[in-house]
């Protein structure tokens, strides 16, 4: 059980980093990505439903079929229900595939996820029977989802919109400050429940490679039924293997007041890098001419 002052350090300083990091985020978007899908409406229907769809159904056939500690069961589900990342469109930019399509599919899936998110974890109580013993507060959910995602996120759009010099000048600096505070406080979580994060870190590990690989085998199939090109399959897969760690945090701690589920979420980032950044090397080879796209 953790103290009080780290109860509200958490409480506090989550939910400010993720609004922070999604006006970030909206910094990096304009009317045009969302005309995207307008442009390119099968690939971004599809890429966005097989995440929300797909991703849940891998989180519930691993919590069936591994046998491993609750909160590891419930951190797959939770990474599983949670948006896409923003760590994603930088992946596709160092993989010269499709930014564009990647920034849409993001913009969609994490402005989509206030609804989806708490309707997926309704979801999992019908199937799992609740095995884990937590509730969702489904109007809690909707509405700190809406605070700390959709609200901020349009509020980094319109700043770029009517300050782009602003914008322009420190957007940089704004990023660095987002995954500079985003580490200090995953840090503080795992310092806080060492003991249990060394004691399943093997398992903990495990399941994230298998889950992770898992998700990106469906991204890249969804992206081949699709007849995408070669660029936009790498990106579907890199979408759908990137989740939103902020958020599945956020929930773990604020909302579901449960640290320990955070703990999955962390080994689950760290587990996550070299594995895309291995994916990013074996496309490289197979595409060294590509120019990066816009």
């Amino acid at each position: 059980m953790i103290s009080s002052y780290t109860k509200t350090f958490i409480d506090i300083s989550i939910p400010i980093l993720v609004f922070f990091t999604m006006i970030v985020v909206g910094l990096d978007l304009t009317v045009e990505d969302f005309r995207q899908v307008m442009r390119k409406p099968r690939t971004v229907v599809f890429g966005t439903l097989g995440q929300f769809i797909f991703l849940p159904v891998i989180g519930i056939v691993l919590v069936h079929m591994l046998k491993l500690e609750p909160y590891i069961l419930s951190g797959i589900l939770l990474i599983a229900a949670c948006p896409g990342g923003a760590m994603s469109n930088f992946y596709v930019y160092l993989a010269r595939s499709n930014t564009a399509l990647s920034v849409t599919l993001t913009a969609v899936s994490c402005l989509l996820g206030a609804i989806t998110l708490p309707v997926i974890m309704k979801v999992y109580g019908l199937y799992i029977n609740n095995p884990f013993d937590f509730s969702v507060p489904l109007p809690t959910i909707f509405a700190q989802l809406l605070v700390i995602l959709v609200i901020p996120t349009i509020l980094g759009m319109c700043l770029r919109h009517f300050k782009p010099v602003f914008t322009k000048r420190y957007e940089a600096l704004f990023r660095s400050v987002s995954i500079t505070a985003l580490t200090v406080i995953v840090g503080f979580v795992v310092y806080q429940e060492a003991g249990n994060l060394l004691l399943g870190i093997t398992d903990t590990v495990l399941a994230s490679v298998v889950f992770i690989i898992i998700s990106m085998i469906f991204g890249l199939g969804i992206g081949s039924i699709l007849g995408l090109n070669a660029h936009d399959r790498f990106t579907l897969l890199i979408e759908f293997s990137v989740r939103n760690i902020a958020i599945a945090t956020a929930i773990a701690v604020t909302i579901l007041n449960r640290t320990e589920f955070a703990l999955f979420a962390t080994v689950y980032f760290l587990t996550q890098v070299p594995l895309v950044v291995l994916a990013i090397i074996f496309f490289r080879r197979l595409q060294p001419n590509r120019q990066v796209l816009p």
